[in-house]
This record gives structure tokens, sequence and C-alpha cells, in this order.
């Protein structure tokens, strides 16, 4: 092969211990070596707050022939290390560019979506479940007050099925829906009225398609994203009560609020989307040329 492509979303940082950025980087330098390009898609860095994960991440950043950071607190990781050089730089969450399929399960009745991410318990403090849940159930509830059904959407992980059916139960048998192929599931999330959510890449595909969301997040991925898109007060930090589930869907679905976060979404997502065409040239070029030098060298 001539190129090794990462695309892991977030795997390096303090919250991932060294040993794996450690590995990632001995992969990196070894293919370095046979004359492979190594490219890391945007994702998520950091905190590097140990010494042998800065040195880890300086080796992996070091042995790469391209890194994206996603958002500015990844690329202040990187530069706090040592990190930053001319192959280093920002761009949005690739996903972005995938086009959504029509999925035949949609609906045609007008919806929100509430998106679990079991990741949530692990990073709230006590009774993170009651917590957890009294959010997602007020912020049902206020889609309801709205004449809009409510269905809980599992987005990534059967890790999830667990919080969606409790969930479930709490909003008397809301639906629990799923979708295997991800650009039908994206169809679904563009065919919502609002997105409530805690799965990162489901929150992309709401923004990315002019969906308004309400967000909660477990790093400072989630904040990041939505000042991409213009929309910082998107974020709720838990624990939160009524009031503010209250206030949230109130920005997504009254009007003459609605009507001005979608324009600020339909703006923010097109610039969006022209960063992501350039990192994609970018990515081209390089496995272009790392292939042509592969073939002169006698490699492959």
């Amino acid at each position: 092969i001539d190129g090794v492509i990462d695309a892991a979303g977030f795997a390096y940082g303090d919250q991932f211990g060294a040993a794996r950025t450690g590995r990632a980087a001995d992969a990196a330098e070894r293919w370095r070596r046979d004359g492979k390009a190594v490219i890391l898609l945007p994702q998520a860095f950091g905190p590097f707050s140990t010494e042998p994960i800065r040195t880890a991440a300086r080796r992996l950043i070091g042995a790469a022939d391209l890194v994206f950071a996603r958002d500015r607190v990844s690329l202040a990781a990187l530069e706090g290390i040592g990190a930053m050089a001319e192959h280093v730089s920002r761009a949005p969450d690739f996903t972005i560019s995938v086009p959504a399929l029509p999925s035949s399960a949609a609906g045609a009745d007008a919806h929100g979506y509430l998106v679990p991410n079991a990741k949530m318990l692990r990073h709230l403090e006590s009774d993170a479940r009651d917590t957890y849940l009294d959010f997602l159930v007020a912020c049902g509830s206020e889609i309801r007050e709205r004449n809009l059904q409510v269905r809980i959407l599992l987005h990534e992980s059967n890790e999830d099925a667990g919080i969606a059916s409790d969930l479930a139960q709490r909003l008397d048998g809301a639906p629990v829906v799923s979708e295997e192929d991800p650009q039908r599931l994206k169809g679904r999330i563009a065919a919502s009225r609002v997105v409530v959510g805690s799965r990162f890449h489901a929150l992309v595909a709401a923004l990315s398609q002019s969906v308004p969301v309400v967000a909660s997040g477990w790093s400072h991925k989630y904040a990041e994203l939505l000042a991409d898109y213009g929309c910082p007060d998107a974020l709720v930090t838990l624990p939160a009560g009524r009031e503010e589930a209250q206030a949230a869907i109130a920005r997504a679905l009254d009007e003459p609020s609605r009507t001005a976060s979608i324009e600020r979404l339909t703006r923010s997502a097109a610039e969006q989307r022209r960063q992501t065409d350039a990192m994609w040239a970018r990515v081209r070029e390089v496995l272009a040329r790392t292939a042509r030098a592969r073939r002169r060298g006698g490699f492959g």
C-alpha cells in the first residue's frame, strides 16, 4: 500500500492513555520508513498532561505527512507540546461531505430526535443516570408541547440501548429507532425538526444539514463544533433542569430564533464544506506524490 489514513476521531490524549498514542507512533514511524504516506484526518487531540504521552504525541505527529486537528483546542494542544509544523493544520470533521440518502423509515410526521450517549454517564458526577435522563425527558416533553413527535435514535453504539429503553419508558413509549446504513441515518436526521443529543456525529449530521440542535457533551469537541456553526448557546452543561431544557428547545423550535438559526447554520455549513474540500485536495495530493515516489523507488 502507498499510504495509511487514520480516521480515529478522538484517540490521542490523556483520556486514552500514553500507551495508545505510543503504539500509533510506533506504527507511523514504521510506515514512514517503508515509504508510505501517513495522514491523520480531522480529529480531536489532547490534552497531553504527562511527559510519556507528550513524547509519544510528538513522535506520532512528526512521523505523519499530514495532520488535521478538528478544532482550536486540539490545535492548541499540539502547539503546546511543540508538535506544530507546516504539515499540521485545522480542518472540519470529514463526515460533513458524506451525502445523505433518504430513509423510507423516516416517516412523514414532524418529529424531533433524542440521541443518547452512554459515555455521558462516565463523565458526569453523582446520580449521572438520573441527571442525564431527566434532561432528555424534559427536552422530549418540550418537543411534544409543540405538537411534534418524539423519537429516540440509536446513532452509533449498542451501548446506548439501555439508556434508550429507559428513556422510552419515561416518555410513555416513545419509539426507539435505528438505521444500519450511515447515509440513510444521515437522511433520517435531515428529515427531523430538531436533534437533542450527545453523539458527536449525530450533531455533525444535523448541523451540516441546517437542522437545529440541543447538545450536551463530555469533552471540548462539542463546544468547538457548535462554535464552528455559530451556535455556542446550543450547548447545555449538565446538570441542567427543566428551565434550561425549555430555553434550549425554544431557541431551536420557536420563531424568530428558529429561522435565524437555520440561516446561520446554512451559511456555516457551506464554509465547513469548502474547508473539507480543501482538506481532501491536500490528502489526494500527498497520496499521489507518495505513490509516484514509491514507484520510482521500487516500493510496492
